[in-house]
């Protein structure tokens, strides 16, 4: 999936040193579970740009609070001061650490709904075993139905892996085992 405007210039500006970063491996599987398909350098330039755009946006509240209220004849108190002052590092702070937290919000969400739909899936999947279909064509029949959710999410890479990458079904199902964020769906596998 091609990035957006911004994620492209976040990881023009920051590209190279979110390459380096300590949060590659972490970022890594939080999105890979996540299903958000970007790249970790991508998204950890996203999210530091979205720390500075927080950060400027505190420089902005302190500038509106000191020079533009008075200029006005608001008189705030001077203890707000004790807010206002390290309002830039707060709020660049929560802009970067809400855009961290953000795959790992959708892996749970993910989780939950692979939990709750995966007995269906498994009973369609059983239909199809009985009915002597192999592996492959049962993954890709669940994938094809929109009906089961993550699981037919699960199910499409699990098919795509053995398709397009030409895995064979044992590599596949332990590949998609290590991505998911589902311990019923590893279980299983």
């Amino acid at each position: 999936m091609p990035l957006s405007k911004y994620q492209s210039i976040c990881y023009k500006i920051f590209g190279k040193r979110a390459s380096k970063s300590t949060q590659i491996a972490y970022i890594k599987r939080a999105i890979e579970r996540a299903y958000i398909e970007v790249r970790p350098e991508a998204y950890i330039a996203y999210a530091w740009m979205n720390g500075v755009i927080g950060a400027v946006a505190g420089v902005a509240f302190i500038f509106i609070y000191l020079f533009l209220l008075p200029g006005m004849g608001i008189i705030l108190p001077t203890k707000l001061l004790i807010i206002v002052i390290p309002a830039p590092i707060l709020i660049g702070a929560m802009a970067y650490l809400v855009t961290m937290m953000i795959p790992e919000s959708k892996a749970n969400s993910r989780k939950k709904d692979i939990d709750n739909k995966l007995p269906y899936a498994l009973n369609f999947l059983a239909a199809m075993a009985s009915a002597g279909v192999t592996p492959a064509l049962a993954f890709k029949s669940l994938a094809e139905q929109p009906i089961y959710g993550e699981v037919q999410k699960e199910a499409a890479w699990i098919y795509r892996d053995m398709s397009i990458f030409n895995i064979d079904i044992v590599t596949a199902l332990r590949n998609a085992a290590n991505r998911t964020p589902s311990i019923k769906f590893q279980e299983f596998i």
